[in-house]
């Protein structure tokens, strides 16, 4: 069963924010920012990311069971949560068809007004307040 744990308690927004995401080879680097805050995560050797609408899984379809429910009640109040055994990092496992050990992958979860971001990298993220 998929666990979810905060990443950082101090990568939050009190309101509505905004998010951009650029990539490159090695590295995934996701920006938010609002009127007053601005802070970027660089995750580096990604090995898959995929973006879906909030409405989608924040309804159940995405987390079916009662810790999403429990995180939604506190309106995500964080941004950054670290998955285990998460069904996003677990495709991209068995995709690698031995390629990968499971120690070797980490599996994130950014929380936006409009879009959950999963990204499945080799190391832990970095974040920098702007």
């Amino acid at each position: 069963m998929e666990k979810w744990k905060v990443y950082d308690n101090n990568i939050f927004f009190d309101g509505y924010f905004e998010v951009s995401i650029s990539f490159s080879e090695d590295w995934l680097t996701v920006y938010l920012f609002d009127d007053e805050k601005k802070i970027e995560i660089n995750f580096y050797l990604v090995h898959g990311f995929r973006l879906l609408d909030e409405g989608i899984v924040q309804n159940g379809i995405y987390l079916n069971d009662d810790q999403l429910m429990t995180l939604k009640k506190n309106h995500f109040c964080n941004v950054l949560y670290e998955l285990t055994d998460g069904e996003f990092g677990e495709f991209i496992f068995d995709t690698a068809g031995g390629f990968l050990s499971e120690k070797e992958i980490f599996h994130y979860v950014v929380i936006t007004p409009n879009y959950n971001i999963d990204i499945v990298s080799r190391g832990i993220p970095k974040v920098t307040f702007l």
